[in-house]
């Protein structure tokens, strides 16, 4: 778009995907809770701040990587800031599932058989962050 070519268009003017997100494995969450949850609620609060602080995210990107202008780091942050996805939409993570299991060929299995939204429940309620909480999204035991 600098160069003066034209955004066609967006992941998100087609379908809400959630873009990102923290990873591990079912043994860590049984032997590790409490760091899981330490790490869901870390990322969910640089979150909140990435979001109403430009400058402060550019400060941090700077001083992590040493091999980006802040002009880069800015339009990066702008098109990212675009695009961050909902991390209360059950129908984004079925979708990502569904893309998932075609692409990477692995069984069609429910949303909570690969996703477990316990400690990010509770690391909103912590943060004050929850205002709504879709019951889908419940682990299923």
């Amino acid at each position: 778009m600098q160069m003066g070519g034209h955004a066609l268009t967006s992941c998100r003017d087609l379908f809400a995907i959630p873009e990102a997100g923290f990873s591990t494995s079912p043994a860590v969450i049984a032997e590790k809770p409490l760091v899981v949850k330490g790490m869901v609620r870390a990322i969910l609060r640089g979150t909140a701040v990435a979001r109403v602080s430009k400058e402060e995210t550019l400060d941090s990107i700077l001083r992590h990587n040493h091999y980006i202008t802040r002009e880069l780091a800015s339009l990066a942050y702008d098109e990212v800031h675009k695009e961050w996805g909902p991390v209360l939409d059950f129908e984004a993570y079925q979708r990502k599932v569904d893309i998932y299991t075609s692409e990477w060929n692995l069984p069609k299995k429910p949303v909570s058989d690969y996703y477990n939204f316990k400690y990010l429940k509770e690391a909103l309620d912590e943060l004050g962050m929850l205002r709504s909480w879709d019951p889908r999204m419940d682990l299923i035991e």
